[in-house]
């Protein structure tokens, strides 16, 4: 039975056969800490899954540190990275890009305006980070995707 005192970052993932109508449960594990932790896009790679989100860090509602979980294909982790910039992170969205690094968009909590900037960030196989840029903005970023010209 799951333990639903502990908001933990679970991962459920459903695999279906186009032979038979039901689903398979692959694996079910349970990633993150002890708060409100969540998963907000998953990724499908060649050998497992990237999922990006945000893990609370303490210290009420303005906390929060952007999360980045890369697992292979039965759900055993293979690196996660916390990303802090002293502000609450949220991460959104996360994509391929074309040299086999991920580009991932969110957004950061201004202290100053108490709006929500754009964060994007370009990381590497690893989760690195390669760049990052902030955008001011006045609303949430939700979605990013690849040009025509492999850019994004």
């Amino acid at each position: 039975m799951l333990n639903y005192s502990k908001s933990i970052l679970s991962i459920l993932l459903l695999f279906g056969s186009f032979l038979t109508a039901r689903a398979q449960i692959t694996f079910f594990k349970t990633y993150g800490g002890e708060a409100n932790d969540f998963g907000a896009k998953i990724l499908a790679l060649d050998n497992g899954y990237l999922i990006a989100g945000n893990i609370r860090t303490g210290g009420g509602a303005l906390s929060g540190d952007g999360y980045i979980l890369r697992i292979d294909s039965l759900g055993e982790v293979m690196w996660q990275k916390t990303y802090n910039s002293g502000h609450k992170e949220l991460f959104h969205h996360i994509t391929l890009a074309n040299d086999g690094g991920f580009l991932v968009v969110g957004d950061i909590l201004n202290l100053t305006t108490f709006f929500n900037d754009i964060l994007v960030m370009k990381l590497d196989d690893n989760g690195e980070v390669i760049w990052s840029t902030l955008i001011g903005a006045t609303f949430n970023s939700e979605f990013i995707n690849r040009s025509n010209d492999c850019g994004f």
